[in-house]
């Protein structure tokens, strides 16, 4: 990462971000039982892997945070993130009605983190113009195309981290690893308010990340989930949008786990004859942790944290190398085809050897 001085406001913005994190974080695990009734997550589902009752709204620490500590920051950084937080209000607002009420529907959600996507275009002027694809980008000419292409971009990204928000520090890791990945692509490129705007932000997500990991006090909820991929995804659109020397696919690759997660689970879905956003117990992270299990029987508190955190590591190797081939397309795009060859081998290669060991699994776990 390029070297960038930090002013002593900056320096507290960090701090402020995430020590209310943290501390909100740790409120509402203190006064859970007040609202429990209320913020509680589901114990029972196919997808479920913890056997007490934890609260699922950390989400609103995180809000809380940058909230906080956006007034702290220098005029360039408030200019992207105030537009950010107001943008990602539909996504996070319907999050955190899911995750109270229970209710909200899949496409309900779909669309409002679409309409975050859309929201944030009409803040900022910005939208995916070009992805280095020439028809393509003879098609996002057009603003209609190039906002909705924006919208299913970014609602894509903020469900597949929803998606992945399995285990206790998967999804917060892997905002957290692709945000220090954004933060260093933008200082190499000279682009220093993205990159502050990026770190503080990552600092938010620390902060419940010390919460939620290991022992899981406290989940990220839809909410966090929402607010999480679409922080990533609209500083992937302002990083190549501000800055033309970035290939649109280096995004990509910082993305590539969770997009990859998704689609192919989508695709698993339809050929199995389930509907597309039917829950399921067979994602590559529900075979690790069945997995890990196995070497520390009865012991699903151990298990949790390490199976998310081995899942969350996946994002390690492209937020390395992402800031040294940004510029490339070709080079992108070929390790994000490896890491998909990479992730279908592992995921076939364990399924073949571990589908009985992990339905047993998962017929013994605990489900109030």
């Amino acid at each position: 990462m390029q070297t960038v001085s930090i002013s002593d406001s900056q320096l507290l913005a960090l701090f402020v971000a995430l020590f209310v994190a943290l501390f909100a974080s740790l409120a509402i695990v203190f006064t859970q039982r007040f609202h429990g009734q209320y913020t509680y997550d589901l114990q029972s589902g196919v997808q479920r892997a913890h056997t007490r009752p934890t609260p699922r709204v950390g989400g609103v620490a995180i809000f809380l945070a940058l909230l906080c500590a956006t007034p702290l920051t220098n005029q360039g950084a408030q200019d992207i993130l105030y537009p950010t937080i107001l943008a990602s209000a539909p996504a996070f607002l319907f999050g955190l009605a899911e995750d109270i009420t229970k209710r909200v529907s899949a496409m309900v959600r779909l669309l409002a983190t679409m309409a975050s996507g859309a929201f944030a275009w009409h803040l900022t002027g910005f939208s995916i113009a070009s992805i280095g694809v020439p028809v393509l980008d003879h098609l996002l000419g057009f603003i209609v195309i190039s906002v909705l292409f924006t919208a299913f971009a970014i609602a894509g990204v903020a469900n597949a981290v929803n998606l992945i928000d399995g285990y206790n520090g998967m999804a917060s890791g892997f905002v957290i690893i692709a945000l220090l990945a954004l933060a260093s692509v933008a200082g190499n490129a000279g682009d220093v308010s993205l990159q502050q705007c990026a770190l503080l932000c990552t600092a938010a997500f620390a902060g419940f990340f010390l919460i939620n990991w290991p022992w899981g006090r406290l989940f990220m909820g839809d909410s966090g989930a929402y607010m999480g991929g679409f922080v990533v995804a609209w500083f992937c659109v302002l990083l190549c949008q501000r800055n033309e020397s970035i290939s649109p696919f280096a995004a990509l690759l910082i993305c590539v786990y969770p997009i990859t997660e998704t689609i192919f689970s989508i695709w698993r879905r339809v050929k199995q004859g389930q509907t597309p956003g039917q829950p399921d117990s067979s994602h590559l992270h529900n075979m690790i942790f069945a997995k890990v299990l196995t070497l520390v029987p009865a012991k699903t508190q151990h298990a949790n944290p390490v199976s998310g955190l081995l899942m969350a590591l996946l994002s390690v190797p492209s937020a390395i190398i992402a800031p040294y081939i940004y510029q490339s397309a070709l080079a992108c795009i070929g390790l994000t085809l490896a890491f998909v060859v990479f992730y279908w081998l592992t995921y076939f290669t364990i399924k073949s050897r571990s589908s009985s060991i992990q339905k047993q699994v998962w017929s013994d776990m605990p489900h109030d």
